[in-house]
């Protein structure tokens, strides 16, 4: 613990095996040096609200930084390749950088609250049951996004969402009127979902993975769309076992490759000439 208004002039790191806490009295702690998080278990909590006049960082190399819904200020904080960074999303934070592999884990289970506008890698939303975490404008996950638990919610701004990894879903997603773009390689989709618009496209041969036996709902535009010579191939995560899809709007597939498909719409899947049927699908035009 810390009093108000400490001085501190040496690096600090913490790399115990156990929780530990930051906690400080009250005032504003001066600090002209980094601080770093390297923990292989366990996590740091902030104990209390934690102002700091910083020039240096905190550096979350390896292991937890965990808020417990105190704001915290520095200079800047960097959450590393093995860092996460757990909050509930109604703090005031400082400037933050995810950096690649890094976690960023929204955990409030109370009020309802608006994402932080960061460039994230891996997000988690692990909020309660009726907690809502909120876009707070166009937001990408370069990585995995997870919905665990609580609503991840595009408001009715309806905000676009690109993921560059992969998508669990076993929470709620309220898609409302928006946009949904997965724009890396190799993704796959898990969970059972409900999109607005659902859209991957690609220039270079890739693969888009369905869980087996969840189906992806799209209620307005499904886009999935390779080109000539570069095909789109669409899978389940176990070969032979049906993943199932409902687009109920407007279908954009072509120059695909498709396997172990099942569309649940009462409208079959229209096919042209751009397609390439793999076997053990139902309810597309290859019947």
């Amino acid at each position: 613990m810390l009093d108000s208004n400490a001085t501190l002039l040496g690096d600090i790191v913490f790399n115990g095996t156990g929780v530990q806490t930051m906690n400080k009295t009250f005032g504003i702690i001066n600090a002209a040096s980094d601080w770093t998080v390297n923990k292989t278990s366990g996590e740091v909590g902030l104990g209390s609200a934690w102002t700091t006049l910083f020039s240096g960082t905190m550096n979350v190399a390896t292991g937890t930084l965990r808020l417990n819904n105190f704001s915290y200020t520095f200079a800047t904080t960097t959450i590393g390749a093995s860092g996460t960074l757990k909050l509930h999303g109604s703090e005031t934070i400082s400037t933050t950088t995810f950096s690649s592999g890094s976690t960023a884990l929204y955990e409030g289970t109370g009020a309802s609250c608006t994402l932080k506008n960061i460039a994230y890698q891996n997000l988690v939303i692990q909020g309660g049951s009726t907690t809502t975490l909120s876009l707070p404008a166009a937001l990408t996950v370069s990585q995995n996004l997870q919905i665990n638990s609580g609503t991840l919610d595009v408001t009715a701004s309806n905000y676009g969402l690109n993921v560059g990894g992969n998508w669990s879903n076993i929470g709620t997603f309220n898609a409302r009127n928006g946009t949904t773009t997965f724009t890396g390689t190799n993704q796959t989709i898990t969970g059972t979902t409900t999109f607005y618009n659902f859209v991957k496209t690609v220039s270079s041969a890739d693969t888009l993975t369905f869980g087996a036996g969840q189906t992806q709902t799209i209620t307005n535009n499904w886009i999935v769309n390779g080109v000539s010579g570069n095909l789109l191939s669409l899978r389940s995560t176990s070969n032979g076992v049906q993943w199932n899809v409902n687009p109920q709007g407007t279908r954009s597939v072509s120059y695909t490759n498709v396997k172990d498909s099942n569309n649940t719409n009462v409208t079959p899947v229209s096919i042209n000439g751009t397609m390439v049927n793999a076997g053990n699908n139902t309810n597309w035009g290859f019947d």
